[in-house]
C-alpha cells in the first residue's frame, strides 16, 4: 500500500501542549498551597473552558503525569502529580519543593 501515515506526536508531547503544562503547573501551586487541585479551580486560575480542562486532564492522566480522584463518576475530587509529573515539572523549571520529590 501506497498510504503514508503522518507521524503522530506521542501521547506525553499530545498531553504537554502548552495547556497541559499551564495544567500541570496549577496543580502544583495548589498542591503548594495545600488546596486539593480541581478542575473547576484549575479553570478559573488559567480560564480555560470547562470542556478543555476536562480534555487536559484526561490526557495528563492518560500520559501518567497525574492521578484523578473522582468523587461519583464524573467529578474529579482531587489531582495528584505522579512521580513523572513531579519529574516534567523539573525538566519545566517549575519550583517543586524537596517534599515532592
Amino acid at each position: 500500500l501506497g498510504v503514508m501515515f503522518d507521524k503522530v506526536p506521542a501521547i506525553e508531547d499530545r498531553a504537554l501542549d502548552e495547556d497541559g503544562q499551564r495544567f500541570l503547573k496549577a496543580v502544583l501551586q495548589f498542591r503548594k498551597m495545600h488546596i486539593p487541585p480541581t478542575p473547576m479551580r484549575i479553570m478559573r486560575k488559567e480560564r480555560m473552558s470547562d470542556k478543555r480542562v476536562q480534555d487536559v486532564a484526561r490526557a495528563l492522566e492518560n500520559a501518567g503525569f497525574v492521578a484523578l480522584t473522582f468523587r461519583g463518576l464524573n467529578e474529579v475530587r482531587d489531582i495528584n502529580l505522579t512521580s513523572k509529573g513531579v519529574a516534567k515539572l523539573i525538566e519545566l523549571g517549575a519550583d517543586v519543593p524537596m517534599v515532592m520529590t
